[in-house]
C-alpha cells in the first residue's frame, strides 16, 4: 500500500514548486520563447534542489534534539506534519528552521506538557529572526523574575514589563541599530522603537502576550491622582507556544 504521508508530503512539495514558478512564468515565456519550456523545468529541479537540501537539514536537527534528550519519536499527526514540513523547509534562515525541527522533535514527543497545536505554525510562519530572538529574550527575563518571586505556584504571567523595560531586552537581544544612514544615535533608537513595537503587535495579536491595565496613585501634598498603568505580560498560550518552539528537554 503507498505511504499516504509521504504522498502528501510529496503533492505538497510539487505545489510549492510550480506556485513558486507561476508568477514568473510568462516572463519566461516571452524571453526564452521556443526553450521556455527546458528553462522552466530546469529552474524547478534548482527550486527543488533547494528544498530538498533544506528539507534534510530539518529533519537532522529534529533528529538530533531526539538524540540529545533521549526521546523515541512517535508518529505525528498528517495535519501537523504537513505544516511543519511544508513551512520548515522553506526556511532559509539556519535559526529560524530550529525552531521548526524543535516544534517537530516536541510532537514527535507527544506529552502534555509541550504539546504542539496546529495553531503554533501559523504563528511561527509570521516570525521574524528578529522576532524570535526578542520574544526569547523576553521570555527569558519573565522566568529569571518569576524564579525570584515568593510564595509557591508563581507563573511567567505574573510578570509585568514596562515600555522601558522592553526596549532596554530588545536592544540587548538584538543590538542597537548600527545603519550609518540613519545618523544619529537618536534616529537609531527611534528605528528600534519602530521595530519593536512591530513586534508587539504581532506577539500580541497572536495571544502571545498581553496589555495588563493597573492603576498607579500619585500623592503629592494634599492631592490624590490616579493613573492609568500599562504593562505587557506573557499568555498561557504564549508560554506553551514559546517552550514548543525550543528542542525538548531530556527525560533521562
Amino acid at each position: 500500500m503507498p505511504d499516504d504521508g509521504a504522498e502528501l508530503i510529496k503533492a505538497g512539495t510539487e505545489a510549492i514548486v510550480e506556485g513558486a514558478m507561476k508568477p514568473v512564468s510568462d516572463l519566461i515565456q516571452a524571453i526564452f520563447g521556443p526553450a521556455a519550456e527546458e528553462v522552466g523545468l530546469a529552474l524547478k529541479e534548482s527550486v527543488q534542489r533547494i528544498r530538498h537540501r533544506r528539507r534534510l537539514r530539518l529533519l537532522g536537527r529534529t533528529q538530533e534534539f531526539l538524540r540529545r534528550a533521549r526521546i523515541e519519536p512517535q508518529q505525528v499527526s498528517l495535519k501537523l506534519l504537513g505544516s511543519i514540513i511544508e513551512n520548515g523547509s522553506n526556511e532559509e534562515d539556519d535559526d529560524l528552521q530550529d525552531r521548526w525541527a524543535s516544534l517537530l522533535a516536541n510532537a514527535a514527543h507527544n506529552t502534555t506538557e509541550n504539546e504542539v497545536l496546529p495553531s503554533y505554525t501559523i504563528i511561527l510562519k509570521e516570525l521574524t529572526s528578529r522576532d524570535v530572538n526578542f520574544l526569547d529574550a523576553l521570555f527569558n527575563a519573565a522566568m529569571d523574575e518569576c524564579r525570584g518571586m515568593e510564595g509557591v505556584g508563581s507563573t511567567i504571567e505574573w510578570v509585568r514589563f514596562r515600555s522601558d523595560e522592553l526596549l532596554r531586552i530588545y536592544i540587548h537581544a538584538v543590538g542597537l541599530r548600527h545603519d550609518t544612514k540613519l545618523g544619529d544615535m537618536q534616529a537609531r533608537l527611534k528605528a528600534d522603537l519602530r521595530d519593536l513595537n512591530l513586534s508587539m503587535n504581532t506577539f500580541e495579536r497572536n495571544q502571545i502576550m498581553r496589555m495588563h491595565y493597573g492603576l498607579l496613585k500619585s500623592n503629592v501634598g494634599e492631592t490624590h491622582d490616579v493613573a492609568m498603568d500599562q504593562t505587557r505580560c506573557f499568555t498561557k498560550f504564549g508560554e506553551c507556544f514559546v517552550r514548543a518552539c525550543h528542542a525538548p528537554k531530556s527525560v533521562a
